[in-house]
């Protein structure tokens, strides 16, 4: 992070894309959990038990677009 050279940065850009990748995954899958435990809620206390448990992820940009519908 704090080599400025020319290595540095193309060595930082790919950490950072090997990173995104990752949680891009993580993402995925936590989505599909999220939505799959919303769809099965059978009331409206349920699915607030759900955005209860999801909380924190519920920060994350993708995972919040996904489950607007809910």
């Amino acid at each position: 992070m704090l080599d400025i050279s020319k290595e540095g940065i193309v060595s930082w850009e790919n950490a950072k894309k090997k990173y995104d990748l990752a949680t891009s995954k993580i993402e995925q899958q936590l989505t599909t959990l999220l939505k799959n435990k919303l769809a099965k809620a059978a009331s409206a206390s349920d699915m607030l038990q759900v955005f209860s448990d999801f909380n924190k992820l519920l920060m994350r940009p993708k995972i919040r677009s996904t489950i607007t519908q809910y």
